[in-house]
């Protein structure tokens, strides 16, 4: 079979699958229905479904009464049990792949089962519907003609258990996909799956130069890195020169806004697509359905069942839930999840606001804490103040007050984080102190030590120390001395910081 006679005839296989799409449009609540039942009957013969009788449950105002809310902290001693080999703990049977992804109180990293009905019925069915969208929207992309590329993390066995696998959910999914069209893929699988990013980046562009590629997906961050490597490789100026075929970015996990000009740059003429998705490890949420739209069509057949917590109860430990119908648009809600492959009533700390409720349409607003997500880093406040802690400690300083910032990559450097640091006590060496948070930060959190390797993407943070009084002066002219009001930890975009400084170059004329 010819390479165009293989596109033609997936691209009326998935013209068919625009009736999924349609069926999430105008039968939502059924979608949901369906899956909340079928969630039921997967895990109530289950240890998990045994401890909450889950068996008796039967609407889905008993399954909010009865079963309390849990986070990961609550979770992971099941989870320990099925990395190890244990069967029937919160998915029947044996569950041999998870996706890791960082920080929890307990470890480095948290692993989130991946059962085999979860992959095929929702990230796989998920992404072949994604695929149909990018036909629906421009029929003319040769996906099963050229080859796609995909960055992606690594995939590794447990040492404890040589039969489970663990990685990221973009390294899982590519592990998973059918033999027919891996040959449609660039690089090869051994060099896409590498765990050593400075050689799997330099393969990566000795690779995929030499490629017609028509699909990229990635994080926004690392994509860059390697598109740039690709034009010093060539030695052109724009990707186009390199990839002429080049229709379409998929994208996730950070805001694409600080890099679109970047990639317009590299892709000057206009021919490349964005296209945003809401791909967790928990579950294939949403994606772009509508290329002059930027919100996401929420995916309510993919093996997960969605209840939304109102920002007035983010702060208690059991807070009521609304279900889809309940929902109104414009507010702020924490996403609550179930699905196919043992999580139940699983608050992932991820908000969304509703832009359209015909058909149910999100965007992804933010972490129910505060965050630095720029580059897939997802520093939480708690991560930062336990490692502020142990450095300072480590220097013998003392820290008054500080607040956390990205600064964001351009053309031919790396992002990184600026720290301003007011200090009681300053360190004897401010680059050493810098240095030794960095690393702390790093044993921390594997997102960000991932970020860090090799200063491909993040450069080592910067340390602004302030003089003393710089917060309160700040905190004062914005009328936010006493009571409840804190200065803001960490912010996912520059605002707070570049107030603060103009607030003390003002004061120091």
């Amino acid at each position: 079979m010819t390479l165009s006679a293989t596109n033609f005839i997936v691209k009326q296989y998935l013209k068919t699958r625009q009736k999924r799409i349609q069926r999430l449009i105008e039968e939502p609540h059924l979608c949901q229905t369906n899956t909340f039942q079928e969630i039921l009957n997967t895990q109530k013969n289950t240890l998990w479904g045994e401890q909450y009788n889950l068996d008796s449950i039967k609407h889905p105002e008993n399954f909010r009464t009865r079963i309390p809310i849990h986070t990961y902290e609550d979770i992971y001693t099941w989870v320990d049990k099925m990395v190890m080999g244990q069967a029937d703990i919160l998915h029947p049977g044996i569950v041999s792949a998870y996706a890791r992804s960082s920080g929890t109180s307990n470890d480095r990293s948290k692993y989130i089962p991946l059962a085999q009905k979860m992959l095929k019925d929702g990230h796989d069915t998920a992404s072949w519907d994604l695929l149909s969208t990018i036909y629906h929207h421009l029929p003319d992309t040769k996906i099963f003609v050229h080859k796609n590329l995909i960055m992606a993390g690594s995939v590794h066995r447990f040492k404890n258990n040589t039969d489970a696998i663990y990685g990221d959910i973009s390294a899982i999914t590519l592990n998973n996909l059918p033999p027919f069209s891996r040959p449609y893929y660039t690089p090869d699988f051994e060099t896409a799956l590498l765990d050593d990013w400075e050689e799997k980046i330099d393969r990566m562009v000795k690779a995929c130069s030499k490629e017609e590629v028509t699909m990229l997906a990635g994080v926004p961050s690392w994509t860059l890195i390697l598109l740039q490597k690709i034009l010093a490789y060539k030695r052109l100026e724009t990707m186009e020169q390199v990839w002429p075929e080049a229709r379409v970015f998929i994208h996730g996990g950070v805001g694409f806004e600080p890099y679109r000009r970047s990639f317009d740059a590299l892709f000057p003429s206009g021919n490349l697509a964005y296209m945003e998705v809401y791909n967790a490890s928990e579950g294939f949420f949403a994606f772009q359905n509508d290329l002059d739209s930027d919100d996401l069509l929420l995916l309510l057949d993919h093996g997960v069942y969605y209840e939304f917590i109102p920002a007035s109860e983010f702060d208690k430990d059991q807070p009521r839930t609304f279900t889809l119908k309940e929902v109104e648009l414009g507010e702020t809600y924490a996403l609550v999840i179930s699905t196919y492959s043992g999580l139940c009533r699983y608050r992932l700390g991820d908000t969304i606001t509703f832009t359209s409720l015909e058909p149910y349409k999100i965007k992804v607003t933010g972490r129910e804490q505060q965050y630095i997500n720029a580059f897939g880093e997802e520093l939480m406040v708690q991560i930062a103040e336990s490692a502020l802690a142990k450095t300072g400690e480590k220097h013998q300083a003392i820290i008054t007050e500080y607040t956390v910032a990205p600064q964001y990559m351009e053309m031919t450097k790396q992002g990184r984080h600026q720290w301003l640091i007011e200090f009681e006590k300053e360190p004897a060496s401010l680059q050493q102190f810098a240095l030794d948070l960095d690393k702390e930060l790093q044993s921390i959190n594997s997102d960000y030590e991932a970020k860090r390797s090799y200063d491909l993407v993040m450069k080592q943070l910067l340390i602004t120390p302030l003089p003393q009084g710089s917060f309160f002066k700040w905190m004062q002219l914005k009328g936010k001395l006493g009571g409840q009001n804190k200065v803001p930890r960490l912010s996912n975009n520059r605002n707070i910081i570049e107030q603060l400084l103009k607030t003390i170059n003002k004061t120091n004329v």
